[in-house]
């Protein structure tokens, strides 16, 4: 899969390995909710706003595709 350019140019490695690791498509290989959590990027590296930010483009991606 791609990440877009405009996402990726101010977003850091630790950011990058975050979303890569919760895009994989089989969920068999993807990180548990709590795995995902606890990831590095997440635990403190991660800037509020960026994450709420992540989180609402999530929802509204979400809602487009029919997923609550």
């Amino acid at each position: 899969f791609v990440i877009f350019n405009i996402f990726i140019h101010n977003t850091s490695t630790a950011a990058k390995d975050f979303i890569r690791s919760i895009l994989i498509l089989e969920p068999h290989k993807r990180p548990t909710a709590q795995e995902a959590l606890n990831h590095p990027w997440m635990v403190g590296n991660a800037p509020g706003s960026a994450l709420a930010t992540f989180s609402t483009k999530m929802a509204a991606y979400n809602k487009k595709r029919g997923k609550k």
